[in-house]
C-alpha cells in the first residue's frame, strides 16, 4: 500500500510539473503566408460579406488595408460552387448574387490569391443544416426586467445539436444602463462607459441537446444577459458542425493546464479561419423597468 501511495505521489508530481502556464517562445518560428478566410453561409439569403485576408509576420509593421487580399493587388480568385465571387470595394468583402444558400446543401469554397510573390491557394466543405429551426414568437413584447423572464421558444433542426443566441441592444449608454443589475452592483457611469461593448454585445450557446427534428426548446436569458432598457434584438443561429468548431475552439486555444492547441479548421492547403453555416431567426422585445 505505502509502495502504491509512493507512486501514485510519483505520478501526480510528474504530471504537475508538466502543466502550469508555460512560456511559449515563437521568436524563431518560420513565417508561412496563410489565405485567412471568414465566411457564413446563411439559408435564405445570398452569399455575402466573405472576408478574405492573410496573416503577418510578428514584430513586423502592419497597414491593416494591406492584409485584405483583392482581385487587384492579389490576383485573388475565389468561387463557391464554382461560381465566381465579386469584390465589393466598399466593404472589401466577396460576395454572389447568383447563389441563394438552401438548406442540407454542401458547399464548396476555392480560394487563390497571389501573397510576396507566389500564389497560394485554399479549399473548405461546408453542408448547410436541414430545414426545420424556427422560432415560434417572434416579438414578445415589453419585458419588465427582474420581473418577467425573457424565454424564447424555438423548433429544432434534424442532426442540430447546438445554439447560439447573439444578444444586442438596439440602444444603449450609460443614461438607460439597469444600475440595480445584481451582477455588477454599484458601478458608476464612468465605468459603463469604459466597459459599454463588453455590456453591450453578449453571446450565449446550448450545446449537445436533442438533435432530432420537431422538438420544441425552451432557452431564458438571465439577467448577466441583459444590462439596457431598450429595444432588444436576440439573433438564433441553429449551428452546423463547423459553425460549432468555430465556436468551441476558435479563442480557445489554451487548455486548463497551459498547453496550447491551434483551433479546428476546415480548410485544406494554405487556408485558415472558418466556412461554416447556420440557419438564423430573430426575436424582439423592449425591456422595461
Amino acid at each position: 500500500m505505502k509502495l502504491f501511495k509512493f507512486i501514485l505521489f510519483i505520478n501526480l508530481l510528474l504530471l504537475l510539473t508538466n502543466c502550469g502556464d508555460p512560456l511559449v517562445d515563437i521568436s524563431d518560428e518560420p513565417y508561412h503566408p496563410k489565405i485567412v478566410v471568414e465566411g457564413f453561409l446563411y439559408p435564405g439569403d445570398t452569399i455575402s460579406n466573405i472576408k478574405i485576408s492573410r496573416n503577418f509576420k510578428l514584430n513586423t509593421e502592419v497597414n491593416p488595408d494591406s492584409l485584405i487580399l483583392t482581385p487587384t493587388a492579389n490576383k485573388t480568385y475565389v468561387t463557391i460552387n464554382g461560381t465566381p465571387l465579386l469584390f465589393d470595394e466598399k466593404s472589401r468583402t466577396y460576395y454572389t448574387k447568383d447563389i441563394t444558400v438552401e438548406t442540407n446543401t454542401e458547399y464548396k469554397l476555392s480560394v487563390e490569391a497571389e501573397i510576396d510573390g507566389k500564389i497560394y491557394s485554399a479549399k473548405a466543405i461546408t453542408v448547410s443544416p436541414k430545414s426545420g429551426f424556427n422560432v415560434l414568437e417572434k416579438n414578445l413584447g415589453e419585458v419588465k426586467f427582474g420581473k418577467d423572464k425573457v424565454r424564447i421558444n424555438f423548433v429544432t433542426s434534424p442532426g442540430i445539436s447546438t445554439y447560439a443566441f447573439s444578444i444586442i441592444a438596439d440602444s444603449a449608454s450609460a443614461d438607460n444602463f439597469i444600475y440595480e443589475n445584481k451582477f455588477f452592483p454599484n458601478i458608476t457611469p464612468e465605468k459603463v462607459d469604459e466597459r459599454l461593448n463588453s455590456f453591450l454585445f453578449r453571446f450565449r450557446f446550448i450545446l449537445n441537446i436533442n438533435s432530432l427534428a420537431g422538438i420544441t426548446y425552451p432557452f431564458e436569458l438571465e439577467q448577466f444577459d441583459l444590462w439596457f432598457y431598450s429595444p432588444y434584438r436576440i439573433i438564433a443561429y441553429a449551428c452546423n458542425r463547423d459553425y460549432k468548431d468555430y465556436l468551441l475552439t476558435a479563442k480557445n486555444v489554451k487548455e486548463f493546464d497551459g498547453n496550447f492547441h491551434e483551433p479546428k479548421s476546415n480548410f485544406t492547403g494554405d487556408g485558415i479561419g472558418v466556412f461554416a453555416s447556420a440557419i438564423r431567426d430573430t426575436v424582439y422585445f423592449r425591456l422595461v423597468k
